[in-house]
């Protein structure tokens, strides 16, 4: 009996991972602290790191390579707040919204947060080309609107 409940709860806990894995944004599981204690392949992918390299390690550290929480970290805010926060950051060459949820145990207590990156660079890339464009017409416009008055001052 023992034993066909070590497999059964096997099983549930593959099919979990599995989905888990199946969501294409990379996602985290971080307890209060910063740990990072489960994530999804994605989150595996985007870090670039083994499983063994991750695991227990604080987000901060895996995510933006440093020694302390970064400023305007949303895990704190969340801790500060108790309801989702959502930072945009820029996480090497790409743009991610980060979004963290709290998840509380049946006293209301915060017992680890949800972390799901939302890659948005080729949204930023689009924005800066769509800036870039109206930039530039509104300075041809200007321009051309000093010639067309220059022009007129000559016919003068």
């Amino acid at each position: 009996m023992e034993n066909h409940k070590n497999t059964e709860k096997e099983v549930r806990l593959r099919q979990w991972q599995t989905t888990f894995d199946a969501i294409t944004d990379p996602v985290c599981l971080i307890d209060i602290a910063g740990r990072i204690s489960h994530f999804n392949a994605a989150f595996e992918k985007q870090c670039g790191k083994e499983k063994e390299e991750i695991t227990g390690r604080r987000c901060h550290e895996i995510i933006h390579g440093e020694q302390a929480f970064i400023a305007d970290c949303p895990l704190a805010k969340v801790v500060q707040s108790g309801r989702r926060e959502n930072v945009e950051l820029k996480i090497n060459d790409r743009w991610f919204v980060v979004s963290v949820d709290p998840v509380f145990d049946d006293a209301g207590v915060l017992i680890c947060l949800v972390h799901i990156f939302r890659d948005v660079s080729a949204q930023k890339k689009a924005e800066e080309s769509l800036r870039f464009r109206l930039t530039y017409e509104k300075c041809l416009s200007e321009c051309l609107s000093i010639l067309a008055t220059a022009n007129g001052d000559k016919d003068d």
